[in-house]
């Protein structure tokens, strides 16, 4: 049967790819409470749906620092996604220029900067983390800047590894070490494997400006060396930093990773223009909030001096419509189109993005609403609680 929904789609990559690879993009931090909690948070709400006032078509456009987007979903980093598919990060800054979205390049790409901006048009947005020191990540920017890149976003809640217990159980490792279990692992799934042998794409190539193939022995060199960079070089991004870059950036800013209001409101303080409200889907912190339960909280403190972006645990149209009413101006989605990604390639990342768009078309209908602009907290009740004791605004029974 054909995938037709995200959990249809990641049980499709989940036969699809070798079980270490699969459960690098699907797993979590020790427990997974916080990935689990990430999706789970938006049963907690409920959808008030009216009457139409009109018949007006439904419109699901929006705008992000003043970029139009078709729809209010954008794409979220994802490194190391050549694992995934060879096609991988470009193929993705292609797509979301077809369907009119914001992508959001890896720091951990498998294609270069220039590669993906010559590929694309218009331009993503980067993804930057703090490597080594200002002078490396600043040649980063510099790049980044070079090449047109609509915006930049810095990750600041990686300030190092994460206890990922399925990466130990499957004894992963970037290049994938080659175990007996991997090795059968890798006959029982030849097409991926031709894929990554033809392509060599598992390489943190986002730091090299040479775009040609690497021969199979460079390809391993690089592998080992970048992956082995990526771990020892991550630094712990200070308030100092961001202001730093700031000052540097002049296009649109974001900083991803916060969930804390206070620090959404330092941040927009220092300028940042878009707070994305994100634990890196469960993969770092346990036990952190669950990024739903931390969203109204962040829209208050920032009180409109910097958009909101919900990256992470979005799964539905409505789970979308939900963080608009409680103040997102988008969200941002990645493990949904890894999933299509491993399990069709680019056709399968596209059908993922285009479900959203048309689950968002029948739950606005349905809701009776035929603009994203204009959800706020009234569209929202808290499960559980009759109608009767609910005042007109929902940030009144949901502080």
């Amino acid at each position: 049967m054909k995938p037709y929904n995200i959990p249809t789609w990641r049980e499709a990559a989940r036969r699809k790819l070798p079980q270490a690879i699969f459960d690098y993009i699907d797993g979590g931090a020790e427990d997974e409470v916080t990935m689990r909690a990430n999706s789970s948070s938006f049963s907690d709400v409920r959808l008030r749906y009216r009457i139409h006032e009109d018949q007006a078509p439904i419109d699901l456009s929006t705008t992000l620092c003043g970029l139009p987007m078709t729809m209010p979903v954008m794409i979220s980093p994802i490194g190391n996604v050549g694992m995934i598919h060879p096609s991988g990060d470009l193929a993705m800054a292609k797509i979301a220029a077809k369907l009119g979205l914001i992508m959001m390049l890896s720091g951990g790409a498998s294609y270069s900067l220039e590669e993906v901006a010559r590929g694309a048009d218009p331009k993503p947005w980067y993804q930057l983390y703090p490597w080594i020191d200002r002078s490396f990540y600043g040649g980063l920017i510099e790049r980044a800047e070079a090449e047109c890149y609509r915006g930049l976003v810095l990750t600041v809640d990686t300030p190092g590894g994460a206890n990922r217990e399925r990466d130990i159980a499957n004894a992963f490792t970037i290049p994938p070490r080659l175990t007996r279990r991997n090795a059968i692992e890798i006959l029982r799934h030849p097409e991926w494997t031709m894929g990554v042998l033809r392509e060599r794409r598992i390489v943190l190539r986002v730091f090299l400006e040479d775009d040609k193939t690497p021969s199979l022995r460079t390809f391993v060199r690089e592998a080992k060396r970048t992956a082995g960079a990526m771990t020892r070089t991550l630094m712990r991004p200070t308030w100092d930093d961001i202001a730093w870059i700031r000052e540097r950036w002049k296009g649109p800013f974001g900083v991803k990773g916060i969930v804390d209001p206070g620090d959404a409101r330092r941040a927009a303080d220092l300028g940042v223009d878009v707070i994305l409200v994100s634990n890196h889907g469960g993969r770092q912190l346990d036990s952190a909030p669950a990024l739903f339960e931390a969203l109204p909280a962040v829209v208050d403190a920032v009180d409109g001096h910097a958009e909101v972006v919900l990256d992470g645990g979005v799964r539905r149209g409505t789970d979308v419509i939900k963080a608009l009413c409680m103040g997102a101006r988008a969200v941002s989605v990645g493990r949904p189109w890894v999933y299509g990604l491993g399990a069709a390639g680019p056709a399968g990342a596209e059908a993922v993005l285009e479900n959203f768009r048309r689950e968002l078309m029948i739950a606005m209908n349905l809701l009776g609403k035929t603009s994203v602009a204009g959800l706020d907290r009234s569209w929202l009740m808290p499960a559980g609680t009759p109608t009767s004791r609910l005042s007109p605004d929902f940030a009144d029974t949901h502080s």
